[in-house]
């Protein structure tokens, strides 16, 4: 049963390390239409979402875990807060370009509820 939880949990890491969150340059997102850019916030949030819920499952298989197991939800954890972060903080840059581009926060709700 143990083997069964930690293959479970190693596949959802490896399903979402695939997700990204490709930093964009300010001017490049100033040059970007809203449309484009609106989409690439809705993604990033999606993005931060599915590691933050990633890493709130590693964090509980590294209770139950241990041994190398532990050292692998350990690391897994980690990468997923990393790039948690690294989403917000791109997410922020985004919605900041928006707002200057006169797109209102409930705009973005209402786009990304869409997708």
């Amino acid at each position: 049963m143990k083997k069964i939880i930690v293959a479970i949990g190693l596949l959802l890491a490896a399903t979402y390390a695939l997700a990204d969150c490709p930093a964009l340059e300010y001017q490049e997102m100033k040059d970007m239409n809203t449309p484009d850019l609106t989409g690439e916030y809705c993604k990033t949030t999606a993005n931060q979402d599915r590691y933050l819920k990633s890493s709130k499952s590693n964090s509980e298989l590294l209770v139950l875990s241990e041994g190398k197991e532990r050292n692998d939800y350990f690391e897994l954890f980690k990468k997923d807060k990393e790039s948690a972060e690294q989403c917000q903080s791109q997410s922020e840059r985004i919605k900041r370009v928006l707002i200057a581009k006169n797109t209102s926060e409930e705009d973005l709700k209402t786009a990304c509820q869409k997708k």
